[in-house]
């Protein structure tokens, strides 16, 4: 399973900054669809991207249907999908 950034990490939220909106809508990882690895395959979408200001790496927020939040980054979201065919 791949590592990931909780959203209720106190010091993570103050480290990051939303992705500008011209940004966003070119990412081809916005609003993807997700699912992870598990046998009860819980599935999502991307529904923000934001910065880490200190590296300027992407960290891609994903919504899952149960309302939970998680971070990951690109290379964490490119491996789901390969999972998902």
């Amino acid at each position: 399973m791949p590592s990931t950034l909780e959203l209720d990490d106190e010091e993570l939220r103050h480290d990051l900054e939303d992705l500008p909106a011209a940004y966003l809508v070119r990412d081809p990882l916005f609003q993807t669809r997700v699912c992870l690895p598990s046998k009860w395959q819980i599935k999502g979408f991307i529904e923000a991207i934001d910065v880490v200001r200190a590296t300027s790496e992407r960290l891609y927020r994903v919504r899952y249907h149960d309302g939970h939040l998680q971070h990951f980054t690109a290379a964490e979201i490119k491996a789901m999908q390969e999972a998902m065919g």
